[in-house]
């Protein structure tokens, strides 16, 4: 700034210039924070339907492994009993 005749501070067109392109900079970049931000907002909307989708994968594994553990729980039951009716039938 310069000082005028009367003391007044005065922009000089080259400073205002200068504030200009400032201000434009600075538009831009907030343009591009927030493209930025909607992008990693999306990013996360996915991660969670992801996320989502493991849990979901985890959860019927669990299942389909209690399934397994109760199937081969039975099993073993069956042949214990059929082992013992051998071992019954032998002594005979």
């Amino acid at each position: 700034m310069t000082r005028s005749s009367a003391g007044y501070s005065r922009w000089t067109d080259e400073m205002l210039d200068e504030l200009a392109d400032s201000v434009s900079g600075v538009k831009d970049s907030v343009l591009e924070l927030r493209e930025s931000v909607s992008e990693v907002k999306d990013s996360v909307s996915e991660l969670r339907e992801s996320v989502s989708e493991v849990k979901d994968s985890v959860e019927g594994l669990q299942l389909t492994a209690q399934a397994l553990l109760q199937i081969a729980a039975q099993q073993q039951r069956e042949n214990e009993a059929r082992q013992a009716e051998i071992a019954e039938i032998r002594q005979r």
